[in-house]
Order: structure tokens, then sequence, then C-alpha cells
């Protein structure tokens, strides 16, 4: 997945001709300049003549770290921007003189997975020294995310429904994942509880007593001890636990039929846990899965919202994805029309950029057609099945990542007849 990272920070005390200075202390910190010029093949692609562009571009394209694009030499703006460009990673260094001598710094890493942390890192490190030399004093850089900025919807987000609260239900969700054992626990939960030799002696409930271990250390379901009467076939008393039992045993009072507590039979008893209760309910385990996907792609928890309401409508959760607030709407089984229409009743009362639908069955081809007709700017993604999760969000991340990534460049790379932002991206 590409993952592009932004900071900015303003400091105040800095001497004039800055992008010079850094230029040379990124060079020396190993972000090493190009030494090939291939201003004729920028210029012949931009169709214009040798001095009108200037470049100098890496040919050693399998360095480790990302080499110095150097800034536009044309004509210059501000303070000067510095590129870096890499294998696998892209960068720039926007510097701009304000008011009252206060220089702001503007950084942009993009790279593969965890690439463009560790780049963004080694960066601030070599600026705030440097910055450090040019101020004659050492400096506090407090880098601000201009993504974080949340939508006042996730203001409303109530503390028992934060993100955070539910993670203790994930490993449960995850087991609910499965349709077969999510179908027998929800017969199960019909019940107060079954007897596990009953259990064990019904063919549509084999997966379960497979996999029981792995229920009742999830927490989905609970074991419990019951007295049968041996004469009578019925439940004398239910224990939680088998101290409980003990205890009772210690007193050993008669059973209605005349036998000691300790001459009767003492069953295990299987019920559906609290909990598991509360994910069947509305689905919830399938936004448990959802929001451990988005926490592991490295949206914060602050920007999401779970489980939204406002004058009766629900949405299952709003996210914040590369600036762009999404809606999820999350089905278990089939996405049909009907769930369209209501979707788009939502998605024309709080404007999302995207409307995504996860569902564990296929999304109708008349939900599907309801959601693309045209005139919208919502952009729809239909996610069918749970494994496609991840990867999914995954490409759209990137997708939108790119995108971000663009407007930058196009701001600070000239454009002529090609588009030398979007030649700079194709290693991303």
């Amino acid at each position: 997945m590409i993952r592009y990272i932004r900071r900015s920070v303003g400091v105040s005390g800095l001497p004039p001709g800055i992008a010079e200075r850094l230029l040379g202390d990124l060079e020396k910190a190993g972000f090493s300049p190009f030494l090939l010029s291939i201003r004729r093949f920028v210029a012949e692609r931009a169709g214009v003549g040798l001095d009108s562009t200037i470049f100098d571009i890496d040919p050693d394209a399998g360095v480790r770290r990302p080499s110095i694009y150097t800034r536009y030499q044309a004509r210059r703006r501000g303070e000067g921007d510095v590129f870096l460009c890499g294998k696998g990673a892209l960068a720039y260094l926007i510097i701009r003189r304000g008011e009252k001598g206060r220089t702001s710094f503007h950084l942009g890493v993009a790279a593969h997975d965890e690439g463009a942390e560790s780049i963004l890192s080694s960066l601030r490190e070599n600026l705030r020294n440097s910055l450090g030399q040019l101020a004659g004093r050492q400096l506090r850089l407090r880098w601000k995310d201009p993504a974080a900025s949340p939508d006042p919807r996730f203001a409303t987000l109530s503390e028992g429904q934060r993100p955070d609260r539910i993670k203790k239900a994930s490993s449960a969700a995850h087991v609910l994942s499965s349709a077969d054992i999510r179908r027998q626990v929800i017969k199960l939960k019909s019940t107060r509880g079954i007897l596990l030799n009953d259990m064990r002696d019904d063919p549509a409930m084999a997966d379960v007593v497979a996999g029981i271990d792995d229920l009742l250390s999830a927490e989905l379901l609970e074991k419990h001890y019951v007295l049968v009467c041996g004469r009578r076939g019925n439940v004398i008393s239910h224990f939680q636990d088998i101290s409980q039992y003990e205890r009772v045993i210690e007193v050993n009072p008669r059973c209605s039929c005349g036998a000691l507590y300790s001459e009767e039979r003492l069953d295990e008893e299987i019920a559906v846990s609290a909990m598991c209760r509360a994910l069947l309910d509305k689905s919830r385990w399938m936004t448990v899965l959802l929001v451990d996907t988005l926490l592991e792609l490295g949206i914060p928890a602050s920007l999401i919202s779970i489980n939204y309401e406002s004058e009766g409508d629900e949405i299952d959760v709003f996210a914040s994805i590369v600036g762009n607030l999404a809606q999820f709407e999350l089905t278990d089984g089939e996405f049909s029309h009907g769930h369209a229409y209501k979707m788009t009743a939502k998605i024309v009362r709080y404007q999302p950029q995207l409307a995504i639908t996860v569902s564990t069955g296929r999304v109708d081809d008349q939900a599907r057609r309801f959601l693309s007709a045209p005139g919208s700017e919502v952009k729809i993604l239909h996610i069918e099945g749970l494994e496609k999760l991840k990867a999914e969000l995954e490409g759209l991340m990137s997708e939108l990542n790119r995108a971000a990534l663009l407007i930058p460049l196009r701001q600070l790379l000239p454009r002529a007849s090609f588009d030398l932002p979007s030649v700079a991206i194709q290693n991303l």
C-alpha cells in the first residue's frame, strides 16, 4: 500500500537563503543530488527549448535513500522547493517565508508500506539539526499533521462507543466471521443453554463442538454446570463454576426424588455469552472487524466514529480516509436494492466523499445500478466478502494517497504538454 504522510512546522528567527543551505545539509546527510542532467529528455517531452526547463535526475534507480530533485530553476518561488525522489519513494519539502520573519516548512513523503515513516523521520531529524544551526539555538519542532483535523461529526462520538472500547471483542468478531460458526451460535443464542452431551449428539452443532475451546477462549460461549435428576431427567440446579457446586455438596441437600445431590449427575452446560449477544445484535461483529482493519491500515481511532445516530439515521461507521469522509454500510448477507435506497438517502444527507458497502454476500445488480446513477460525485466502493476487506481498502488508500500527492507536486513542478508529476510518481 502507498502511504503518504504530511507534516508542517513554523520557525521564527531564521536568516534568508534557507533553501540553499538545507540542500547542502541534506546532501551531506546522504540524500545525494542527482548526477545526470536529462534536460534534453524533459525539454523534448515538454516541447520547449533546453534553457526553459532544468532538472537534474539520478540515473541510478536502485538507491536506498531518496535522492534530491533540484528545485525548479527557471523561476524561483518563495524561499524554494526541494524535491526528493528514489526507487519506491517520493518526497517534497516546501519552504515559505511569511510575515514577521516566520518561515514555514511543509514535508510530504510517499512510499510503500512503512517506508514513508522512516524517510520522514530521517528528514525531520536532519532538518531539525540544520535549522538549529541556522537559528543558532537548539530547536524543538512540533510538526503538525494537516490531515488530522476530524470532521465535526466525529466530535459527537460518545465515550461508550469509542473504537478502543470494542477492541477486546476483536478475537470474538474474527471467530464470528465464519458463516457456519455464526449460524450455529445464533441457534444456540435462542436457548438459555444446551447440555454439552446433547450438543455432541446433534449433528447440526458439529462445528460448534469441534471448535468449542476456541469459542470459550474468545468469550463467545460460557460454560456452566447443571445438576440433573437421575430419576426424572430434569435440571435440579445451575452452578456458575465447579467451586460453587463443591460448596453446595458440602451441605449435600436432597433432590425432590430423595437422592442426595452428590448422587445426581453433574453435566456441563454451554450458553452464549453477553458479549456474543451484543456482537450478533445488528451484526456489530462486522463493525469490530472493520474498525480493526482501519486501525491496522493506520487510520487513528480519533478519526473513526461507530454507530453514529442522528434524527433516526444510523451510520454503521464514519471514517476519515486520507482527508475524505467515508460512510460505511455493513450488511450480513446480500446488499439489496432496499439497502441501496436507504444508503442513498444517508449519502444525500451527510455528503461523504466515499460511500463504501461491506457485505458478506453479493451486491444485487439493481442495487449497484441504483447507487451508480449519474449525477453523483460520491465515489462508490462495493466490498463483497470480508476476505477482500483489507485488500480493497489498501487499494483505495493507495489511490487516494496518489491523488493527494499530485496536488502539491502539480503546484510546484511546472507542467507543459505532459504531466511531469504523474511521471514522477510512477515508481510508487
